[in-house]
C-alpha cells in the first residue's frame, strides 16, 4: 500500500486526529498496520470531516479536473470519497512505502511553562539577587507511544546558561513518558534568546521539533541600603561620617544651593565609600537636611549635629529612605567596653586619649568618643604616636656609669628569676660542667682582662634621677660602648664614651636595653627589661668623681641567656677549626627540641659523623674539642638550662648572675 503527501493525509485522518495531537505535537505520523483488513474510506463519520475547498479536491480525486469541482461540504465526503480514494492513492506514487512488518510509531512532545501552562515558547524574567537560582523556566514532556524504546535528545540552537534536568539525552521506554526541566543556571547575567531543539524517535521512525526560549535578566531595583554590599560598606567605610565631612567641604566650596550641594555630597560618598547609588541618595538627603536645619550644630560637633538631625526629622527620613532599622540610642552601658585608641601624632605632639569614653547617637548607632588626655611635645619626629628620635641628636643623661670590674657570682647570686623563692645562676653550674671537658675556664679573669684592655666597655645610663634618696621613676639602660679617653681616666670616674648607632631602636630611636626602676635610700633597683636577656640591676649609688655620674657599689646584674646564644657562641668559637671532620665554618652544635619540657644542645649530624684530624699545628681549642668529642657531644644534652623565658612550658634559657663595680662616666656621642 502506498501513502504520500502529508497535507491530504492530515485532511483525511479525522478518525485518528494525526495532525492535531491534542495539547502536544505528534512529530512522527503513525503508520497504518496493513495486517488489518483495508477499511479505507469506511467508518469515517461525516461529523469528523471538515468542509473541503474545491481547489483541494484535485489532490484527493486526481481523475476529476479541479475547475469542475465545487467546494464540498464535509458531510458529503463520505459518499464521494470511497470510490475515488483508491485511484487517488494509487496515482500519488511511491512516496511512502509502508510494509506490513513496521509497527505504529507515535511520539508526542509538549511544552509547559514553569507554572504548568501549555505553551509553544517560553518568555521569562530573572531579577538578580531576588529570583531563586537555579530558576525553572519550563518543562518538556515526551510520550513514547511506540512498541520499542525511543531516544530523546535536547540541545540549544545558541549557547546559553540553560541546563536540562535531569538530563539532555535519555532513552524513553516503550509506552513511557518523561518530563525534562529547562533551568536557568545563573552562571552569568546575560539575557537569553535561544531555541530548544528536540529530537525523538527509534527504528520505527524519527522526528524533531523546537521551542523558542527568551529570558530577560535584570538587576534588583533600588532598595535604599539593604543590599549585602551596602551593608558591608556601611560597616567598613562609615558613610555617615563621610557624608558629614563631605557636607562641610561641599558647603565651604560654594555649593550652598540644595541641588548642587546634594549632588556634591553624593559624588563624594560614591568616591570614598563602597555604597550603591541608591544608598548614597539616602545619605546625601540626610546631609542636605542637616544643611538646611542644623548647619550651625553640624559645623560645631558630630554629637550636636546628630542631636539636631533627630530633632528635625532628618534621621527619621533617612531610615525611611534606606530601609535600615533605627539603631539603639546611648545608654549607661553603651561605652563601658570601649577601648581608647592608640596614641597619635598631631602637630608634632604625641596625643593620648582618656580611658573613659563619652557616648553620642548617630545614624549607625551609639558612637563612643575618647577625649584627649595628654598632648606631649616631641623633640624628634612624631610618627605613629611615638616620638622618633635621631640617635645622633640623643642627649645622654649626666647620671651615667662605667663598669670597672665584673665577676661571675656564685650559685646563690643574684636574683630569683622564676619566682620559686631561690636565686638563679645556672651559668655557674654550666661553666663547672664545661670545665670538666675543656679545662678550667677562668671567666672572671677573662672579663677583667677585657675591661682593663679597653676591649670590653659596659655602661649604664640612668635617666630620671631626682635625688639619691628618692627617685620613684628611673630608666636604666645597659649599653656596650667605646672609650674616648684612656682606660685609666675612665677608671678614675672622669672618662668620656660613645655608643654605637645600633644601640638604638630603629622604630622610635630610643635605647634598646631599658629597665624601669627606682632609687630609694641610695639603692638602685631596676628590671626586668623587655629584651631577651630580661636584665635586672641592683646597686648602692652615690655621686661619682665627675660630680654628675653615679658610682655603683655592690652591684648585681642578672638575667637569662637563650640556648640559641650558646649554640651560636660554640659555633663562633670553633669556626676557624678545619680539622673537626666538617667543613671549616660549618656548625658543630645545634638546638634540639625533641624534649617537650626542655630545649637541649647537641652536636650536629655532620660533626657526629665526621672524623677529627686535629694535630700539633692546629689551635689548642680545636685539639681539645677533637680529643673530647666522644664526651662533649653526649654531655651537651645535660647542660643546666633552667629558665622558661617565653612561658611556653619548655625551658629555653639559662640564668646568670654577675657582680660588678662602676664609677661615674660621661656618654657624649654616637658612632
Amino acid at each position: 500500500m502506498k501513502l504520500g503527501r502529508l497535507g491530504w493525509i492530515c485532511a483525511l485522518a479525522a478518525a485518528c486526529a494525526a495532525c492535531d495531537g491534542g495539547s502536544g505535537e505528534t512529530i512522527i505520523i503513525p503508520r497504518p498496520d496493513t495486517s488489518q483488513p483495508d477499511t479505507t474510506g469506511k467508518d469515517v463519520s461525516a461529523d469528523a470531516l471538515p468542509d473541503v475547498p474545491g481547489d483541494l479536491l484535485p489532490d484527493l480525486l486526481p481523475d476529476v479536473p479541479g475547475d469542475l469541482l465545487p467546494d464540498v461540504p464535509g458531510d458529503l465526503l463520505p459518499d464521494a470519497l470511497p470510490d475515488a480514494l483508491p485511484d487517488a492513492l494509487a496515482d500519488l506514487g511511491p512516496e511512502l512505502d509502508v510494509s506490513a512488518d513496521v509497527p505504529v510509531a507515535t511520539f508526542t512532545v509538549s511544552l509547559e511553562t514553569a507554572d504548568g501552562a501549555p505553551a509553544t515558547s517560553i518568555a521569562a524574567s530573572h531579577t538578580l539577587g531576588q529570583t531563586q537560582c537555579p530558576q525553572r523556566l519550563g518543562s518538556i514532556t515526551v510520550v513514547n507511544g511506540s512498541a520499542a524504546p525511543a531516544a530523546l535528545s535536547l540541545s540549544l540552537s545558541k549557547g546559553a546558561a540553560l541546563t536540562f534536568s535531569p538530563t539532555a539525552s535519555v532513552n524513553v521506554g516503550a509506552g513511557a513518558s518523561l518530563k525534562i526541566g529547562i533551568d536557568f543556571t545563573c552562571a552569568n547575567t546575560n539575557d537569553i534568546d535561544t531555541t530548544v531543539l528536540v529530537a525523538f524517535g527509534n527504528a520505527a521512525g524519527k522526528g524533531d521539533t523546537s521551542y523558542p526560549v527568551k529570558l530577560t535578566v535584570s538587576d534588583l531595583p533600588p532598595t535604599g541600603c539593604l543590599s549585602t554590599s551596602d551593608q558591608a560598606a556601611i560597616a567598613s567605610d562609615d558613610p555617615a561620617g563621610v557624608a558629614r565631612s563631605e557636607g562641610q567641604n561641599c558647603f565651604l566650596a560654594g555649593n550652598t544651593e540644595d541641588g548642587p550641594y546634594r549632588a556634591c555630597v553624593e559624588a563624594g560618598l560614591l568616591d570614598k565609600t563602597g555604597i550603591s547609588d541608591a544608598c548614597a541618595v539616602c545619605y546625601a538627603d540626610l546631609s542636605l537636611c542637616a544643611k538646611n536645619e542644623c548647619l550651625v550644630e553640624c559645623l560645631a560637633s558630630p554629637a550636636a549635629c546628630t542631636a539636631c538631625q533627630g530633632d528635625n526629622g532628618c534621621t527619621t527620613d533617612f531610615y525611611a529612605c534606606s530601609g535600615l532599622p533605627e539603631p539603639p540610642t546611648c545608654n549607661a552601658s553603651s561605652c563601658l567596653d570601649s577601648t581608647p585608641p592608640e596614641p597619635t601624632c598631631t602637630g608634632g605632639m604625641i596625643v593620648t586619649y582618656a580611658a573613659k569614653a563619652t557616648c553620642s547617637d548617630s545614624a549607625a548607632g551609639p558612637v563612643c568618643t575618647h577625649p584627649v588626655a595628654t598632648q606631649t611635645p616631641c623633640a624628634g619626629t612624631c610618627s605613629g604616636g611615638k616620638c622618633v628620635l635621631d640617635p645622633f641628636q640623643y642627649t645622654f643623661a649626666k647620671t651615667s656609669s662605667f663598669v670597672t670590674s665584673v665577676s661571675l657570682g656564685d650559685d646563690t647570686c643574684c636574683f630569683d628569676l622564676d619566682g620559686n623563692g631561690t636565686n638563679d645562676n645556672g651559668f655557674t653550674a654550666l661553666l663547672g660542667l664545661l670545665g670538666q671537658f675543656l679545662g678550667d675556664v677562668d671567666i672572671d679573669t677573662a672579663l677583667q682582662d677585657a675591661i682593663d684592655s679597653g676591649d670590653l666597655v659596659l655602661l649604664f645610663e640612668t635617666r630620671g634621677v631626682q635625688s639619691l634618696t628618692s627617685s620613684p621613676n628611673v630608666q636604666v639602660s645597659a649599653i656596650f660602648g667605646s672609650h674616648l679617653s684612656s682606660v685609666s681616666m675612665a677608671k678614675s670616674g672622669h672618662g668620656e664614651f660613645e655608643v654605637p648607632y645600633d644601640a638604638f631602636s630603629q622604630v622610635d630611636g630610643s635605647l634598646l636595653s631599658q629597665m624601669a626602676g627606682s632609687i630609694a635610700s641610695g639603692t638602685l633597683s631596676a628590671g626586668p627589661g623587655d629584651g631577651e636577656l630580661r636584665l635586672r640591676v641592683e646597686a648602692q649609688v652615690t655621686v661619682g668623681a665627675n660630680g654628675e655620674g653615679l658610682t655603683m657599689a655592690q652591684g648585681k646584674v642578672g638575667g637569662v641567656l637563650p640556648i640559641s646564644a650558646f649554640a651560636d657562641a660554640y659555633n663562633t668559637a670553633f669556626a676557624d677549626c678545619g680539622c673537626l671532620g666538617v667543613p671549616k665554618g660549618a656548625p658543630i652544635v645545634t638546638v634540639v627540641s625533641t624534649d617537650p619540657k626542655k630545649l637541649k644542645l647537641g652536636c650536629t649530624a655532620g660533626f657526629n659523623a665526621g672524623t677529627p684530624t686535629c694535630g700539633g699545628f692546629d689551635p689548642e681549642n680545636c685539639q681539645s674539642l677533637a680529643d673530647n668529642k666522644s664526651l662533649i657531644c653526649p654531655s651537651l644534652g645535660i647542660l643546666p638550662f633552667d629558665q622558661d623565658a617565653d612561658g611556653d612550658g619548655q625551658k629555653d634559657s639559662i640564668s646568670f648572675g654577675l657582680e660588678f663595680q662602676a664609677v661615674s662616666a660621661s656618654i657624649v656621642g654616637v658612632f
